[in-house]
């Protein structure tokens, strides 16, 4: 029986000179989710770390029919496909951008959060809505969230989310 135990978006990332290897961008949510990966890193004798940048940057999320619309007055997203990131620069700050099912996330410097949040807000496009109105959207398009809906002991096929297990 298998079970569900994150909510986690992987990207792989190119070389740096952080990796001589390959290296992967995860966001995950909670330390649930970290010790699970780090146990499977040990269990399995991978060659691989896990470093959290979570301090070093916010998230600002832009959802919506219109969102690639009004991300695009300020980004270019030229090559942005479904479930994948690249960097951008929006007034020559260096930033992430994914592309999620339900918009985009914007990864950027800590120190650079209002700087880019203000330049979207003058797009004159945008509603604030706080961080549980994602929740509600998830819940409208029938998604879950992993310790609000799922837990680990939830089967995927259960919860009708055999489309997105690999």
């Amino acid at each position: 029986r298998g079970g569900v135990e994150a909510n986690l978006t992987v990207t792989p990332i190119s070389k740096s000179s952080e990796f001589s290897n390959r290296g992967f961008y995860c966001v995950v949510e909670g330390h649930h989710t970290i010790a699970h990966i780090k146990e499977g890193i040990l269990e399995k004798k991978f060659n691989a770390k896990v470093v959290d940048v979570s301090r070093d940057f916010g998230i600002l999320s832009i959802q919506g029919p219109k969102s690639e619309e009004i991300l695009s007055k300020i980004a270019n997203l030229k090559d942005l496909k479904l479930n994948s990131s690249k960097i951008v620069k929006i007034n020559e700050i260096q930033l992430r951008i994914f592309r999620t099912s339900f918009g985009f996330e914007l990864h950027i410097p800590s120190n650079d959060c209002v700087e880019i949040y203000n330049q979207l807000m003058s797009t004159g496009c945008l509603t604030n809505a706080g961080f549980r109105a994602f929740n509600s959207i998830n819940f409208e398009r029938g998604q879950h969230l992993w310790s609000f809906d799922l837990r680990s002991d939830d089967s995927p096929l259960e919860a009708q989310l055999s489309g997105n297990c690999r």
